[in-house]
């Protein structure tokens, strides 16, 4: 783990010293690099700490590294050492583009994008891209989404019924039918990404 976390910090850092992007802090990149240690090194020390540095292709001043080392070396001694991906990321300001980027797949979040909206987004875009695999189009083309009752000042209830008396065909509109069911009907929303067979009973729209 803290090797892959150097590898992810050395591609970050020379890629913003490539393009002349800001670096961030030298205070939150001395406490990430002193988290390398931590996970790889027997014991953290400004020795250990200045070998990663070197790796990374950063020079961080001992006036800055050292009393980080001190700090992260007495917190791991009295296993009160935290770390976590989103506070690596806030140390060094990784943003979410930053991190689409070079492909940080682990270990350091965006500090401007929380990783349950990052897991969010990645979700729908999957759901959005298997849609479209299997022929379906977005959910922001369906009727939930455009609600074209409301530019004809209609209700949702009385645009699919004056629908249904017309006799509109599902290919018109594949995301709605309407169902009977006993004695009255039901307006069913589509949510098949695939075209269904329509029973003789039904009426479709």
């Amino acid at each position: 783990m803290g090797l892959e976390l150097r590898k992810y910090l050395t591609r970050i850092y020379r890629a913003r010293k490539r393009e002349g992007l800001a670096i961030g802090g030298l205070d939150g990149w001395a406490r990430a690099i002193c988290y390398v240690s931590a996970r790889v090194d027997t014991a953290v020390n400004l020795r250990s700490v200045t070998r990663h540095c070197l790796r990374v292709g950063i020079d961080i001043p001992d006036t800055i590294l050292e009393p980080v080392v001190r700090e992260v070396a007495a917190a791991r001694a009295a296993g009160a050492l935290t770390f976590s991906s989103a506070l690596v990321g806030e140390m060094i300001q990784l943003t979410a583009a930053e991190r689409e980027e070079h492909e940080v797949r682990r270990l350091i979040d965006a500090c401007d994008q929380p990783a349950d909206d990052r897991r969010r987004a990645t979700a729908r875009e999957r759901s959005a891209k298997r849609r479209a695999d299997r022929g379906g189009k977005p959910r922001s083309a369906s009727f939930q989404a455009t609600k074209p009752w409301i530019a004809e000042g209609k209700t949702r209830t009385a645009w699919f019924e004056e629908r249904r008396r017309l006799g509109l065909t599902r290919h018109s509109h594949p995301d709605i039918f309407i169902r009977k069911k006993g004695d009255r009907d039901e307006t069913v929303q589509n949510t098949s990404d695939r075209d269904e067979t329509v029973q003789d009973n039904e009426v479709v729209e």
